[in-house]
């Protein structure tokens, strides 16, 4: 009889968590699946909430009864059944490390292994003459002394071998003599002045002309020769001036093969007497060799310790740098923040913490003592001559000597009143004042290298002029690490597979090669991990995991493909598919084509975004998704539907059209650029992964841009004030004041504090702008209390919706009431977090709902009070044409926002709360909880009930800029720091919408808008929903200037800038720029390549 073969699967039934509908489905195990869809349909919700969180719940049940009774009160996935799921690892994008101890290195388990490896291939090298410091055996002594005796026939040279031996106090030097005789030795070494007059018999005297050891000058006694001594004269010739130490003769020796073992015995008993130290003198010439078998540098009587891992390791008390401990950086008061506005004048307040609460007492006491000291106050400080600003700064001089220099007797500057404030520092309002003025800067003691001095001292030689020390290795890139790594490796070809040295240069190497192909040879090693985006973490934690070799395991991903270039999407592919074949199943939520193509089994969830999808629409292989009906994903991947790419605006730099002139850009791997980016255009910068688009854009642009538009408003502020300097000025300026201006000119001064640091690169056509808007994918906060609503300003607006109703107005309740973060309103048990923490002491915390408020996060008396509504359409007229518009003209309706789909609000209730999939009602009536509960489409439909409210009206407004970004299907109360990096950024842009909506626009000029990857965690069909909002700000007047790898945004782009060619030190110039068509045509551009490979477009 034939049996069915059952192929392993991880069987999943009755899955309906979050929006997910009651579905069943079957993953196969072994396999490298992709999860897809639109945003919001459900994907995270099936990858993590379900799969990984039930793969971590059976994992957990393994540990002890005390540990399971906090876990089992954790929330369980909404799902019948799970079946054949391994233990599961998620690898995200958050990125959670605050502390600047964890580096790449650190993260990747490299510095572990340097650690162990570092102390057996690097060299110590004396930190007083830079030589070697090294152990000597006596076989390797006779080796050296062989190379200096010269190679070939000649008359071998005759050395002594002698051994230092130091005068006890308690022993007069008849008796030291006494026992080093009794020991068997017969000669000393001694100075020549001090042999006695009486000629001596002594045969190696006389075969050595006149018995003097010609020694260098340096190695003289007294300022005198050497001479052999014997043991029994030796107590007449120091009977003068008795040594310290005594230099024993332990044998004289012939350089000759036959006297080899000799030669050996006679060093052994030299290190066994001289206390691990020994030194040769040659009979012939003045050389002298010294040597140790401990870690000793004899040319500089030097003791170094023995090395250990501890050593080499920053994040240990033994290797970390006393003054930084570790981290390589200090922190320090950064005066240009006190002083950040240097035109000011005293008098009108240029020291900044003096100018509100209880710093205007000391504004006071500066205005007296520089009546007292006749200090000019009417100048600006900037123009302040040298002494005054450095009076200003430190005081008086000798301020603190005495009573008498102390307060309220003297001046005590600027630094004196910081100082006042770190003594100070014990209380909390002192604290975070100082935070306001500190800034990081590098440890002055190990330069940023973390490392004590002893670990800096041993050093790898790389090539023939450079040695490196580890933390210069740490300072590689990935890629130059790897080429090290391999050249060390190469050098140990002769020692065992099994010895450890070879294993952990096998590690370290397997874990450079993985970060190097999965797109990130750009890093180095020592790069902080709280400052790598989301798609760089996620992918150093894949490394991580290769890196372990685990087997059998469940891996989900979100998104891996997150910052990488199209033309390294291939080697994150290899990486994903040698996990797999290790035995693992592989999980990913993906939207990057590259990936969906490469998968064994795809997973299509939809058909909508929030309530309208969590439906599985399709699953199977590649080649089927693409002739699926019902798939939006097979549409796109398919080309059956498209991007459509807009009419593309002229460019013309060289005419007189407007635009942004970045010159001599050179701060990390930029090559001196000089880059056109013209405005009011839909501009994007492209290129490799490390080759210099965000250092342009955030570390040179930004900055720039936004100290040059805050220097004009500032300017623009003032004019009366200026005009009132520049008349005292006339009046009262100092006699060295013009001295003062032209040394400042020359830049010739030498007060740190005053220096307002390098300059920027130049920057011209600024004055077209008046705002520059980042909007990057950092992250929005680390506590849940805020969510989307709060963050835009439209819970303010809610609340006062509340606190309207007649039952508020009743019980006396305000707005404030219902906030969540108000004592009047909030749950008494989690204080408004509608959850409970457990500290676990070997695992992460646990979180659980909290018992009495459900996870509702308010009082029952505030839950009682409701808002009813009848329904209306959610598809009102949208306001973003007014808010992006800078004239405030009237423009055609937004189709992003008329597109939304339609919505079955569902029934709410106090009592019940949020009921998700019952039918739709005639009228609903919702708690501040069922609110924060519904997503922003279902909230916008409820809050259209509400006609004649003004607060709702607000509040729809603001949220159906939510909508238009392609936002609609979060929920109102979701926390932000649950948001992905694409939804941080769009909510970012919302928010200086809605800032534009509540008070107007900052400028009549036109603003500058900076994205970062804005295309992060959208599906093709978001990325048009996205194109659609940036074609409608440029068109607006305004600019939109986007970092970005997605070829369906770059497309549709009207000027692009390719920098590479590669990464890192290779990378860093512009390899084409110009219309889409004219980058796609470039040979050299990986860019063009891509959209050339992108299929017919244009």
């Amino acid at each position: 009889m034939s049996t069915s073969c059952v192929k392993p699967a991880i069987r999943l039934r009755g899955v309906r968590h979050n929006n997910l509908k009651n579905f069943d489905l079957d993953l196969p195990l072994g396999r490298l699946i992709i999860i897809t869809g639109l945003s919001g349909s459900g994907k995270s919700s099936l990858a993590f909430d379900t799969l990984y969180a039930e793969g971590q719940r059976r994992y957990i049940e393994t540990f002890s009864p005390y540990a399971r009774q906090f876990f089992d009160r954790m929330d369980k996935p909404q799902v019948d059944s799970i079946q054949g799921i391994p233990p599961a690892i998620a690898i995200e994008q958050r990125n959670a490390v605050k502390t600047t101890r964890s580096t790449v290195g650190t993260m990747t388990e490299i510095c572990d292994y340097m650690k162990l490896l570092w102390p057996r291939v690097a060299r110590l090298h004396c930190r007083q003459c830079g030589k070697v410091v090294q152990k000597d055996s006596p076989q390797s002594i006779w080796q050296e002394m062989n190379w200096a005796a010269g190679p070939g026939p000649q008359p071998r040279r005759a050395v002594l071998i002698t051994f230092e031996l130091p005068l006890s106090e308690k022993l007069s030097l008849s008796e030291s003599l006494t026992l080093i005789a009794k020991q068997g030795y017969q000669r000393l070494l001694g100075p020549e002045n001090a042999l006695p007059e009486a000629p001596t018999a002594d045969p190696i005297q006389r075969d050595n002309a006149a018995d003097a050891l010609a020694l260098p000058d340096q190695e003289s006694v007294a300022g005198s020769r050497l001479r052999i001594l014997r043991i029994d004269e030796a107590l007449a010739c120091f009977s003068k001036a008795p040594p310290k130490t005594l230099i024993v003769i332990q044998d004289r020796v012939a350089l000759e093969e036959s006297q080899r073992a000799r030669f050996v015995e006679a060093c052994e008993q030299a290190y066994h007497f001289g206390k691990g130290k020994l030194a040769v003198y040659a009979l012939d010439s003045a050389q002298v060799w010294r040597f140790s078998n401990r870690l000793h540098c004899a040319a500089c009587d030097l003791e170094y310790r023995e090395p250990s891992a501890a050593l080499f390791s920053f994040n240990h008390p033994v290797g970390a740098c006393p003054a930084c401990r570790g981290f390589g950086r200090t922190i320090a008061i950064d005066y240009n923040l006190a002083i950040p506005d240097r035109t000011r004048t005293l008098a009108q307040g240029a020291v900044k913490p003096w100018q509100t609460g209880q710093g205007a007492e000391c504004q006071e006491d500066l205005l007296r003592f520089c009546k007292l000291r006749q200090a000019p106050v009417h100048i600006p400080f900037q123009e302040l001559p040298q002494k005054w600003q450095d009076w200003l700064m430190d005081g008086d001089p000798d301020y603190g000597k005495d009573a008498a220099h102390e307060w309220p007797h003297a001046w005590y500057g600027v630094k004196g009143y910081f100082r006042w404030l770190e003594s100070k520092a014990y209380k909390m309002h002192v604290r975070v004042l100082l935070s306001r003025y500190r800034i990081y800067s590098a440890c002055p003691a190990c330069q940023g290298q973390r490392f004590q001095p002893e670990a800096l001292l041993f050093k790898v030689k790389q090539g023939a002029a450079r040695s490196l020390t580890l933390a210069d290795f740490y300072q590689l890139t990935v890629r130059d690490a790897l080429q090290f790594i391999e050249r060390l490796a190469s050098e140990q070809k002769r020692a065992k597979p099994s010895d450890p040295l070879q294993l952990a240069l096998l590690e370290v190497r397997s874990r450079l090669a993985y970060l190097a192909e999965v797109g990130l040879g750009y890093l180095t090693l020592d790069r902080p991990t709280r400052t790598l985006s989301g798609g760089e973490t996620e992918r150093v934690n894949l490394t991580t995991c290769l890196g372990s070799r685990l087997v059998n395991t469940l891996f989900v991903l979100d998104e891996p493909s997150v910052g990488l270039h199209p033309r390294d999407t291939q080697r994150l592919v290899r990486i994903l598919e040698r996990l797999r074949d290790l035995g693992n199943t592989i999980v990913v939520v993906e939207h990057e084509a590259g990936v969906m193509r490469a998968a064994d089994h795809i997973v299509d969830l939809g058909p909508g975004h929030g309530e309208t999808g969590g439906c599985v629409v399709f699953q199977g292989a590649y080649a089927e998704l693409l002739r699926s009906a019902q798939s939006i994903t097979g549409q796109y991947l398919s080309g059956r539907r498209q991007i459509e790419i807009p009419v593309r605006r002229p460019v013309d730099l060289s005419g007189g059209g407007p635009k942004l002139v970045i010159a001599q850009a050179a701060r990390h791997n930029l090559k001196n650029l000089t880059v056109e980016i013209p405005l009011q255009r839909l501009v994007c910068v492209t290129g490799v992964s490390g080759s210099g688009k965000t250092t342009l854009v955030r570390e040179v642009l930004f900055p720039a841009l936004e100290g040059r538009l805050k220097e004009a408003q500032a300017n623009s502020r003032r004019p009366d004030a200026d005009r009132q300097t520049d008349a005292v000025k006339a009046e009262t300026r100092s006699p060295g004041a013009e001295e003062a201006d032209t040394e400042s000119e020359n830049g010739n001064g030498d007060n740190e504090e005053s220096a307002l640091g390098p300059p920027p690169s130049a920057l011209e056509g600024w004055e077209h702008l008046g705002r520059v808007i980042l909007v990057d994918q950092s992250s929005l906060g680390k506590t849940p209390r805020s969510n989307p609503a709060v963050y835009i300003g439209a819970f303010q607006d809610i609340r006062e919706l509340f606190a309207q109703t007649d039952l508020a107005r009743q019980r006396g309740l305000s707005a404030s009431a219902f906030s969540f973060n108000s004592a009047q309103g909030q749950c008494e048990r989690c204080r408004g977090a509608g959850f409970e923490k457990i500290e676990m002491q070997f695992l992460s915390d646990v979180y659980i709902r909290c018992p009495d408020c459900n996870g509702r996060r308010y009082r029952s008396h505030i839950l009682e009070i409701t808002l009813g509504s009848r329904p209306a359409s959610a598809g009102a007229e949208p306001s973003f044409s007014q808010v992006v518009s800078k004239n405030g003209a009237p423009r055609t309706k937004n189709s992003v926002g008329a597109g939304a789909p339609g919505l079955r609000l569902p029934e709410r209730s106090a009592k019940k709360g949020r009921s998700r999939g019952q039918p739709a009602c005639s009228a609903w009536e919702w708690s501040i909880a069922d609110l924060l509960e519904a997503t922003v489409d279902e909230v916008i439909g409820f809050l259209s009930g509400f006609d004649s409210s003004r607060a709702a009206a607000r509040a729809k407004e603001s949220l159906q800029l939510l909508q238009e970004v392609g936002l609609g299907y979060l929920r109102l109360g979701q926390p932000i720091n649950t948001l992905s990096g694409g939804e941080s950024q769009r909510l970012k842009l919302v928010s200086h919408l809605a800032e534009c909506i509540q008070g107007g626009t900052v400028s009549d000029k036109p603003a500058l808008f900076l994205f970062d990857e804005p295309t992060t965690g959208l599906h093709f069909d978001d990325v048009r929903v996205l194109l659609q909002v940036f074609q409608r700000l440029v068109e607006a007047g305004h600019s939109v200037l986007v970092i970005e790898h997605n070829l369906e945004l770059i497309k549709c782009a009207d000027w692009l800038i390719d920098l590479g060619p590669e990464a890192g030190e290779e990378g860093g110039r512009i390899v084409a720029q110009g219309r889409p068509e004219q980058v796609r045509a470039c040979p050299e551009s990986h860019t063009g390549q891509a959209l050339a490979n992108l299929g017919a477009w244009d």
